[in-house]
């Protein structure tokens, strides 16, 4: 996350004050927008892989927990981050500069594909994901309470183990939650940017709004 912000923030503060690049070199404005779009990916798929391994964690199948190791997650990073990277090898061969924007022109397909796939890939499948595996854990640890509650007839040592369960379940549920409402104003902005995609007399007030999202 903090690499994203990094690779998003810093150029558009700086595009603000003084003048942005992506505006007039097409070097600069494929490579920004294929780390933008690539390391988008990364992100939203790390934080799913997370929610996965901590389901595993907390499941009584054995196999399952076999899959929470470091060596496991390891792989998985690695694998998540060289499929992200493969997959976004498109965008600079349809980013382009014109009219000192940073866009895709004349391509509706390219357009339509890249704001689709945005919405699937880095927001609606790894939010599921992460949405199920919170109800599963949830489900997991009410579990392992009923089982604690025969054992040990609340014990206080069972009683801390559950404030720590439901500590962590809070934390989960948080998480999402403002994932979640992190992404509905991107979810918008992508939605309408495939409906103006369409749009061919747009004003100078709104390419200007563009423009500047975009920046």
């Amino acid at each position: 996350m903090f690499i994203q912000l990094i690779i998003y923030a810093v150029p558009s503060i700086y595009a603000f004050y003084y003048f942005n690049p992506m505006s007039y070199y097409m070097i600069y404005c494929k490579i920004r927008m294929y780390l933008i779009l690539s390391s988008a990916l990364i992100y939203h798929w790390s934080y799913a892989a997370a929610s996965f391994d901590r389901y595993a964690l907390s499941s009584t199948n054995v196999r399952l927990r076999q899959l929470a190791k470091v060596k496991t997650a390891i792989r998985m990073l690695t694998a998540i981050c060289l499929v992200s990277l493969t997959f976004s090898v498109y965008v600079p061969v349809v980013y382009e500069v014109k009219s000192s924007t940073c866009s895709i022109f004349n391509n509706p397909g390219a357009t339509l594909f890249t704001t689709l796939s945005s919405i699937l890939l880095n927001a609606f499948i790894p939010t599921t994901i992460m949405i199920i595996c919170t109800l599963l854990i949830w489900k997991n640890l009410k579990e392992k309470r009923q089982r604690r509650r025969n054992l040990f007839n609340r014990e206080n040592n069972n009683l801390a183990q559950e404030k720590q369960d439901r500590q962590a379940l809070r934390m989960l549920l948080v998480q999402v939650i403002v994932l979640v409402l992190i992404r509905i104003p991107w979810l918008i902005y992508s939605i309408n940017n495939v409906i103006s995609s369409y749009v061919t007399n747009k004003s100078s007030e709104r390419i200007a709004i563009e423009n500047f999202i975009t920046a």
